[in-house]
């Protein structure tokens, strides 16, 4: 998948301690590769949203466990 101009991920957790664990793969640019996890219950700033001087970030995946 590629979603373009990605700013944040957000857990599906409602409450503190539910939802699933995920770890996003993202890239701000050609050979510019990251990951980051995300907790389950909150979200986590990513390319823009992070650093507002930053590069716009594309998600390339994202692995979900329980």
């Amino acid at each position: 998948m590629k979603i373009p101009a990605v700013y944040s991920i957000r857990g599906d957790g409602l409450f503190a301690g539910q939802g699933h664990k995920l770890r996003a793969s993202l890239t701000a640019g050609v050979g510019v590769l990251s990951t980051v996890d995300v907790p389950s219950d909150s979200t986590t700033q990513v390319g823009v949203g992070a650093d507002p001087n930053g590069n716009p970030t594309t998600l390339l995946q994202l692995v979900v466990t329980s």
